[in-house]
């Protein structure tokens, strides 16, 4: 793919419109909006015929439907193309009800809006320690020295987990999702193994212990009045670690370049800190950090006028979605004034993402801490952002910054 969609879509036929979408092309960097944009006007409901074949949605109704159609399109068959190498199913997204439900109903008392305050605290914290580690030299990249420090120490904070072992984490759950879009299926199994055996240690330290941290009492809880089986404790930790790693990394990192390159907009936060929370959701909709979610369609079904046949692939675009000019009128502009509030960063029905008000609790803070005491951050002159592509997640990777020194 290049930054036009001439590589990925073709003429619509009549009949099933073909087209060569790669949803895990790396190769678009900060191209991929524009391409998906041509495409979602040439081709919004198409069928892609890259790894043996998936339906494509990128217009933001079409998006939203799919999304709350459970009994068409369904998350139990796994929600990555290809599929992952992962030996478990991630719970509770690959679940179905009555499963699903019991499951989500018990993690969302730990990650509700309510319950994620008790660790604003612990995230003020983190935020202002990695800050004070720069924050005197005058320069920093705001992706790689910030951004992608706070996520992983956020995730392992809360489940009490040693700060010594982020790192760790950290690198065993970047493979895993850089592995997954590779075609040798060897490899992706074993970027998962590597990952699942690090987690799987770390529940083996609580299984049966007193509950110390929010971990253990999410290993040791029970359904039903049993013990939770240990495939599905394995699938729920797996599950809270990912969410809550690269996505908000991304977010975090391509929030703070809208901030600082679009005009007025620092000023505006500067006076108003008010405002954060609608920079952060108009970050979260021009630069979703989720590029798609699957589903699988599950009978021989017609969607917006096209034949679907079970079992067939369906790419639920986010990214796409969250800018269709049809819902967002100048989807290419950041804008404060915007109401982004029904973006589709976190998805949408039954599956949307657990972890959305830490992730925002994380942006929220983030933002603030470093208007704060780096206000006037800027990209270093002849410097050049970086963004990733393709694969689940995508973002700003690089934003080489400069400012004036702060105080200790």
């Amino acid at each position: 793919m290049g930054d036009s969609t001439g590589d990925i879509a073709m003429a619509c036929p009549a009949e099933r419109p073909l087209t060569t979408l790669d949803i895990n092309d790396r190769t678009l960097g900060e191209g991929q909006p524009q391409a998906l944009a041509e495409l979602r006007e040439e081709c919004p409901l198409g069928y892609s015929t890259r790894y043996g074949g998936f339906w494509h949605l990128l217009e933001y109704d079409a998006v939203v439907e799919a999304a709350r159609d459970q009994e068409r399109f369904t998350t139990a068959q796994g929600l990555l193309i290809p599929q992952t190498g992962a030996t478990v199913k991630i719970v509770p997204p690959e679940l179905e009800p009555p499963e699903h439900t019991t499951y989500r109903k018990m993690l969302m008392s730990y990650f509700s809006a309510g319950a994620v305050q008790q660790y604003e605290p612990m995230v003020t914290d983190i935020v202002t320690r990695i800050l004070r580690s720069f924050a005197g030299t005058g320069s920093a990249d705001l992706a790689a020295d910030f951004a992608k420090q706070i996520p992983p120490l956020v995730i392992t904070g809360v489940f009490g987990i040693q700060p010594e072992l982020c790192e760790e984490m950290r690198i065993l759950g970047g493979k895993f999702l850089e592995d997954q879009i590779l075609d040798d299926v060897n490899k992706r199994r074993d970027a998962a193994v590597a990952l699942e055996s690090w987690i799987q240690d770390r529940i083996d330290e609580r299984l049966g212990g007193p509950n110390i941290d929010v971990l253990a009492k999410i290993v040791n809880s029970e359904v039903d009045g049993e013990p939770i089986p240990s495939e599905r404790i394995l699938g729920m930790i797996q599950l809270l670690i990912m969410a809550g790693h690269e996505t908000t990394i991304h977010s975090i990192a391509s929030m703070l370049y809208r901030v600082a390159t679009t005009p007025g907009v620092r000023d505006r936060l500067l006076a108003d800190r008010s405002l954060v929370r609608r920079a952060v959701d108009e970050s979260l909709r021009m630069d979703s950090p989720i590029l798609y979610l699957g589903r699988t369609v599950t009978q021989d079904t017609e969607f917006r006028g096209q034949a679907m046949a079970k079992d067939e692939r369906l790419a639920l675009l986010y990214a796409a979605a969250n800018r269709d000019p049809r819902r967002f009128s100048d989807p290419d502009v950041f804008d404060l004034d915007r109401d982004a509030r029904s973006h589709l960063a976190f998805g949408s029905g039954r599956h949307r993402c657990l972890g959305e008000h830490l992730a925002l609790l994380e942006m929220e803070v983030a933002l603030n801490l470093v208007l704060d005491v780096i206000p006037d951050y800027r990209l270093a002159p002849g410097a050049d952002v970086r963004w990733s592509s393709g694969g689940v997640s995508c973002g700003v990777v690089s934003f080489p910054a400069v400012f004036i020194p702060a105080a200790a």
